[in-house]
């Protein structure tokens, strides 16, 4: 099964904060980084933190398997240190994955590894209409033998954004992960994925948005095939610092994950 996660090609574009785009005049607006697969390119203020969870299922067949899986709560911790840096932590959360194969149920549970990063703004902020950053992270294994990653996963990112209107955004992502695969001689071989994500947002009102985005993976070293997805979604703003959020996707050829759906809730302090 292909990660939940965003990757391909050479778009170096925009991105999209995927929140509600609120009305002019309006202070301070709540940007996060669910539940699109594009991270935003804002970052949390100095003094302030952010909390983003929610839970993601999927599934997907091929041949005469099919496998089915949970993750809850999936936790990104955003934390304010400088103008134009923020902290982040990340952990999957509890997982479970179901397969069936020739009439046989296999269930693996667990919980996921911790993902540890920051983000640095390197253009715009404040009042601009574009916005760029760069993003670093890794993955730790500290997960369930189920679900840990071989060896620490690095990953860097540039996240971009642009406001064509007060109520229409477009955004991408651009970046590289490095896997590490345990071969047949029971060494652990490095691969390199590039990741793509683009996105398209509108203010449905000022406490409603949506978005549809295309996503994907295209490894560099060959070997694998590429993945694409496509999702869609709504976020609602319940509070100036409080949003709610759905959305469902589907993979556009064989090595994506054929559905998956997921909620969420983003809290910001202080408001």
């Amino acid at each position: 099964m292909r990660p939940f996660c965003g990757t391909i090609g050479s778009i170096l574009s925009l991105f999209l904060p995927m929140t509600v785009l609120w009305g002019q005049g309006r202070p301070d607006p709540l940007v996060t980084d669910r539940p699109d697969q594009t991270e935003s390119p804002t970052v949390v203020r100095p003094g302030f933190f952010q909390f983003e969870a929610g839970f993601t299922v999927a599934g997907e067949r091929q041949g005469g398997t099919r496998e089915n899986s949970i993750a809850v709560p999936q936790i990104l911790f955003r934390v304010g240190l400088a103008p134009g840096l923020e902290a982040r932590v990340g952990v999957s959360g509890w997982m479970r994955r179901s397969v069936t194969s020739d009439g046989v149920d296999r269930d693996q549970t667990g919980f996921g590894d911790t993902n540890l990063g920051a983000k640095l703004r390197l253009l715009g902020g404040g009042s601009s209409q574009s916005e760029v950053a760069v993003i670093g992270t890794a993955t730790i294994p500290t997960g369930s033998p189920e679900f840990r990653a071989e060896r620490v996963i690095p990953e860097i990112r540039f996240a971009a954004a642009h406001s064509l209107s007060e109520r229409v955004s477009l955004g991408a992502n651009v970046g590289v992960v490095l896997t590490g695969m345990v071969d047949g001689a029971g060494g652990i071989s490095t691969d390199a994925d590039v990741l793509y994500t683009a996105v398209i947002g509108a203010g449905l009102s000022d406490r409603v948005g949506a978005f549809l985005e295309a996503f994907g993976t295209l490894p560099a070293n060959g070997g694998r095939a590429t993945a694409h997805s496509l999702d869609a979604g709504i976020t609602f703003l319940q509070a100036a610092a409080v949003q709610f959020d759905v959305l469902g996707g589907v993979g556009l050829n064989a090595a994506a994950e054929d559905w998956f759906v997921g909620a969420g809730v983003s809290v910001r302090v202080p408001r």
